[in-house]
Order: C-alpha cells, then structure tokens, then sequence
C-alpha cells in the first residue's frame, strides 16, 4: 500500500497534493506497481503459469497428504482408567465421544490387505520424491542415485506391481480423504450449517476462500485509511487543544499579569482619588454653609421655622372653629370642597337662607361704606 500523507502537509503544498492524488489514482495501484506498464503481458503470462504451477504443487501436496493421511496409524486417545486424567478429564472425553463427529474421520487401515498397505506407505515419499525439482537441496543426493531405469524397476517389483490392481480401493480411499477434509474445511467456512449439508458447500469453497482473502486486504486498505483518518483527526484534534490551552494561558495572563495588576492598581489609586475629592467638597460644603449662615443666623430661621409652625396649626385650627361654626349654620364647607350634594331639604333650604343673609349683609355693609365716604367728601 502507498505510504499516507498527512492531510497538514497535502494542504500546506498543492502541487504536492495534485501529484500525490495523480499517483495514487491514475498511475499507481494500491499496492504500489503501477497502472501503465508495458509489461503487463508478460507479467501476466507469468503470473499464469505461476498459477499453475501453484495449483499443481497443490494437488500434489493434497494428494500425498491425503495417502499419508490413509496409512497412519490411528491416534491414541486417553480413557480415565490410564491413571494420567481426573474424573473431569474423564467425563469431556465421554462427552466428545458420545458426540457425534461433525466431520467424519478417515476409516482406520487395519482392514486393508498388505501390499495396498505397502503402497500406501511406500507412494508418498515416491510422489515426493518425483515432484520435487531437481538440484534441490534436500533430495539431490538422492535423487541422483535414481535413474530411469531405476524408476521402471521400482514399478515393475511388488508391491507396485499390484498398483492397477488396487487402483480403484485406492481412489475411493483418497476421494474420501479428500471429502472429509473439505467438509471440515466447509464447516470452519459455514459454521452455522448443518452438518448433513456441508457437502453442499464443497464446490464453492474456492470462491468462499478467494473472497476472504480479497476481504482480508481489503480489510487491510480500509484499516490503513482508518488510521490515517484516526491520526489526522487526532492531529487536528491536538492542535485545538493546543490553541484552547493558548486562548487559557492568554486570559489567566491578561487577568493576573503584570499588566491585570497594574490597571488594577491604577484602578484603585483612582478610587482614593476619587474618595479625597468627595470628602473635599464636603468639607467645602459645609464650610460655605458655615459662612452664609453664621450661628445668629441659623438660630432666627430656626426661630422663625418653629413660628411659621406655630402659625400654621393656629391657622388650621381657626380654619376648623371657623367650618364648625358655619356647620351650625348649615353650611357644610368640606362637602362642598368635595363636591357632594345636599341630600337634606331642610339643610339645603338652611344654608341657602343664610347665604342669602351674608349676602345682604355684605351688601348693606357695602352700602354703609359707601355712604360714609360720600360723607366724609362732604365734610360732615
């Protein structure tokens, strides 16, 4: 896979991040050969006969696996009466056995006749012997003894002389080897299937296996770009906190600084100020008062204070003597100060004599004056 970029970077540089997205979707494939190769032909035809040559090293190791497989012996397996395991050792290995297998194992070779016993023993390290290429590290002493007509003579003597005899025992053996060994394969692909079906599954085992490998490495390429993404993410994520940390360190600065301390100081000092001067103008105040009213002064209006207090309770209570007796007249001054009528005849025809009365009588009076002032013109 190509190598990740971090997103910083591709942003700080565009004709690098044009480039790098050029590469990674035009020229380059994923895992880093590249798109336009003119070799591909030949590459490929390599890889085909690579593939074969997979495929048949493949069925070779199969196949000696499954005949190997046919001519082992059984293994031993442990019962609680061997001394070795505890009772609940015990009662698993009486539970696995009383369970049904869901793969069935390979019938055992002890009913098999000898010479397709010695075939069975003596074909895979013959098939193995025949498979591997030559100069090979392993074998090459050996396979140099060996002829051609070394090879003819080892088939033309038992027990590969019965070889044809045998044949069709022996195919059966191994397709049943070879069956069993894909059930379980099917099984650990499909574990929720019924066992009676796993058959099924069989022939679509290759596909199965090419799509968990595709998955695995695209598993792969989804976690690489996860990380790439969880790292960006990350990074952006540490640069916030750096600029919040910063953003914090700037305010506690400007709050308890040198500078903070300093207003705060100067803030005060102009609070004092301000105090001094208040106190100033009281003093100042209370000096001009003390100068525009002198002691005598402020005595007399102190004096003539309580005489206008005086006055003004005589006044209001000549004024009630005054309304109490024009209420034994019938006129009822504060009713009429608030607007409400005479509800009683005889009241109302009472204040109206009297009015009428003062009115006369305040004519009269002004007739009298006038009268006297005429005399007093005429000299008598």
């Amino acid at each position: 896979m190509l190598p990740p970029i971090d997103e910083a970077v591709l942003r700080a540089n565009p004709d690098f991040a044009t480039l790098y997205t050029t590469l990674t979707t035009v020229i380059l494939n994923p895992d880093g050969s590249t798109k336009a190769d003119v070799n591909a032909k030949e590459r490929a035809k390599v890889k085909e006969k690579a593939k074969e040559a997979r495929l048949r090293a493949a069925k070779n190791h199969l196949l000696i696996q499954a005949i190997s497989t046919i001519a082992a012996p059984p293994p031993a397996t442990e019962t609680a009466t061997d001394g070795k395991i505890g009772g609940a050792a015990a009662r698993r290995a009486a539970r696995a056995t009383s369970r049904p297998a869901l793969v069935p194992p390979p019938k055992p070779a002890n009913d098999l006749p000898p010479d397709l016993m010695d075939l069975l023993m003596l074909l895979p390290p013959l098939m193995q012997l025949a498979n591997e290429p030559q100069g090979s590290s392993s074998s090459s002493s050996f396979s140099s003894s060996l002829s051609a007509e070394d090879v003819e003579l080892l088939l033309s003597s038992p027990p590969f002389t019965s070889l044809p005899e045998h044949l069709p025992r022996l195919a059966s053996l191994v397709s049943e080897n070879l069956q069993s060994a894909a059930r379980g394969l099917a099984r650990v692909t499909n574990p929720t299937t019924n066992p009676s079906y796993l058959h099924r599954a069989v022939p679509g085992l290759p596909a199965q296996v090419a799509a968990l490998q595709q998955s695995i490495v695209d598993t792969r390429v989804k976690l690489a770009v996860a990380r790439h993404a969880t790292a960006t993410a990350l990074l952006a994520l540490l640069d916030q906190q750096a600029a919040a940390l910063t953003g914090l360190i700037r305010a506690l600065e400007a709050k308890h600084g040198s500078v903070a301390r300093s207003l705060e100081l100067r803030a005060a000092e102009v609070a004092l100020d301000a105090q001094t001067g208040e106190v100033d103008a009281q003093a100042t105040k209370a000096a001009a008062v003390r100068a525009v009213y002198p002691p005598e002064a402020a005595t007399a209006l102190r004096n003539y204070a309580s005489h206008l207090r005086d006055s003004k309770m005589r006044l209001e209570e000549t004024i009630r003597e005054r309304k109490a007796l024009l209420q034994e007249y019938g006129i009822n001054v504060d009713a009429e100060e608030a607007g409400e009528d005479e509800t009683d005849s005889r009241a109302k025809n009472k204040a109206h004599t009297m009015r009428e009365m003062a009115r006369v009588y305040r004519e009269m009076g002004q007739q009298v004056e006038d009268v006297r002032s005429d005399l007093a013109r005429l000299g008598r």
